[in-house]
């Protein structure tokens, strides 16, 4: 996808939740013959512990292949930089694992965090989407609904990254107005989505994040079945 297209990280979060939740769906398919959510959170738990360094050496390679814009640096951490030139050496030294490398990152990225706590988010949006398909009897409306109750609920890392906290908690409080006027009033509500999607255009904020937890979710609700 970087090669394909140029402009920038385009799924770099999304690969990552798809990272534990691939395996966690084949364990839970192979062994208990089912995609319940429960056992593929269980299952990606065991997984996510399991890591080893060298599967954090190739999520850092992954990492700077990407080459996200919106990265931060780290220093005096427990866990070496991404763009360190020494990384693999340090990783290997330091015994750092990839649930490590999730683990110091989970205080601030929501990506990370679902990958340490068994995809919880992830499931949350799964069963979001099933509750949004019996009200509103539509796909694309329910994972709009859906979404939106994660970003009213949720911080979203790479808007608190660009923008702050104070942006974070405005796209927040939108996304919520604009749940509630869509689960009430349908027309009205997509006017609503329609105004607040062209405002966050215009202003160049990217919840993105969220947007990583849903297509979890979505994968989750297809291998279900779910309808409306």
């Amino acid at each position: 996808a970087k090669k394909w297209y140029v402009g920038g990280n385009t799924n770099l979060g999304t690969s990552t939740i798809f990272s534990i939740e691939v395996p966690a769906l084949v364990c839970a398919k192979s062994l208990s013959e089912t995609y319940d959510p429960k056992e593929v959170s269980t299952w990606a738990t065991r997984i996510a512990e399991k890591t080893t360094v060298e599967d954090a050496i190739f999520f850092y390679k992954a990492i700077r292949m990407a080459n996200p814009s919106y990265l931060g640096r780290v220093s005096e951490a427990p866990i070496p930089d991404v763009f360190d030139s020494l990384f693999e050496k340090k990783l290997k030294e330091s015994g750092k694992t990839l649930w490590d490398v999730w683990k110091h990152s989970s205080s601030w990225d929501i990506v990370s965090e679902n990958c340490i706590s068994g995809l919880k988010i992830v499931v949350e949006g799964f069963h979001a989407i099933d509750k949004y398909l019996s009200i509103l009897r539509n796909w694309n409306l329910a994972i709009i609904s859906a979404y939106l109750e994660l970003l009213s609920k949720y911080r979203d890392s790479l808007v608190l990254r660009k923008h702050g906290r104070k942006v974070q908690e405005e796209v927040s409080r939108e996304a919520r107005e604009v749940l509630n006027a869509l689960i009430s009033d349908v027309e009205k509500g997509l006017v609503l989505l329609r105004r607040f999607d062209e405002e966050l255009y215009r202003r160049k904020i990217n919840p993105g994040s969220i947007a990583d937890i849903i297509a979890g979710s979505i994968m989750l609700a297809l291998l279900n079945n779910l309808r409306p």
